[in-house]
């Protein structure tokens, strides 16, 4: 999961931003990815390959968007392997947890989940 920070409290974000990220993000991803929206300001990407490949993914990523010049715009990212009997509710619950902490720590930061809970 990537998720967008803003450093202003406007709200909702611009759809100019919204439609940058996405841009940058759907440019990013090969034929066998998938993009949707998990949240107002949340993209989930589901990647072929290993949690390392979606990391270095990710990190990529998060760091583009500081790069697209949107005064206070940044993001984050949560990562979450798809593991043998996990559900796809448990591995979202899991991104999204892991996105909750990366954005307790600030744009540009990439946290995988490593953890059962």
């Amino acid at each position: 999961m990537l998720g967008l920070l803003r450093r202003d409290d406007t709200w909702p974000t611009a759809a100019s931003s919204l439609a940058a990220a996405t841009s940058v993000v759907a440019r990013s991803l090969c034929g066998d990815d998938w993009l949707g929206r998990s949240g107002p300001n949340d993209f989930a990407v589901l990647l072929s390959g290993t949690a390392g490949d979606a990391e270095v993914t990710a990190t990529r990523l998060a760091a583009t968007m500081t790069e697209l010049g949107i005064p206070g715009l940044g993001a984050c990212a949560g990562v979450a392997a798809l593991e043998e009997g996990a559900t796809a509710t448990e591995t979202m619950r899991r991104a999204a947890l892991s996105l909750q902490t990366a954005r307790s720590l600030g744009a540009g930061r990439v946290i995988r989940y490593a953890g059962t809970r």
